[in-house]
């Protein structure tokens, strides 16, 4: 809404604009997963307007090795497929740095991060916002999706609860 950039934009640009980039001789597929219908197809449509898409696929202002896939769905759901193909055929995941950056912490499912890192070469780095589980840890409601998200026990949410030091609570949800 302010007119800055998201993530997707960002990480398109960084690397096109990379100081090593005719040094890249690989094909780089970004993969952009939305859940949001709206979002996504802004996304779509912003892609291609700030890259200048061609009407056969690929962007004049991107590298012709660079390929942006926008796709639409839940991330769990569609990593899920990716990663089921992948197995049930014995086949690699290529190697991956996957930016995970959900809304709230009841869309982390650790299953889904732990088989993308069975893969060799293949990182994660995942934003969620440690505050928010903090703030709705002694509430009833929230504890059954923070214990799935994070896989603890009813008693490790009450021991750090507990803690009565904000900052030394939320390090606690970090480790």
């Amino acid at each position: 809404d302010d007119g800055s950039v998201g993530s997707p934009i960002i990480s398109l640009e960084c690397a096109a604009n990379h100081m090593l980039k005719s040094k890249f001789d690989q094909e780089a597929i970004f993969y952009f997963i939305e859940k949001d219908g709206p979002r996504h197809e802004h996304l779509v449509g912003f892609i291609a307007n700030r890259f200048k898409g061609k009407p056969n696929g690929g962007y004049e202002n991107l590298p012709s090795k660079f390929t942006s896939v926008p796709e639409h769905g839940e991330f769990n759901t569609v990593m899920e497929g990716i990663l089921k193909g992948l197995e049930d055929k014995k086949e690699n995941l290529a190697p991956t740095f996957a930016f995970v950056d959900p809304f709230g912490y009841s869309d982390i499912k650790l299953n889904i991060l732990a088989r993308i890192l069975k893969f060799r070469k293949c990182e994660l780095f995942i934003t969620y916002m440690v505050g928010f589980i903090d703030r709705f840890a002694t509430e009833i409601l929230h504890q059954p999706s923070i214990k799935a998200a994070l896989v603890v026990s009813d008693q490790e949410i009450q021991r750090i609860s507990s803690i009565s030091n904000s900052g030394q609570r939320e390090i606690e949800w970090l480790n």
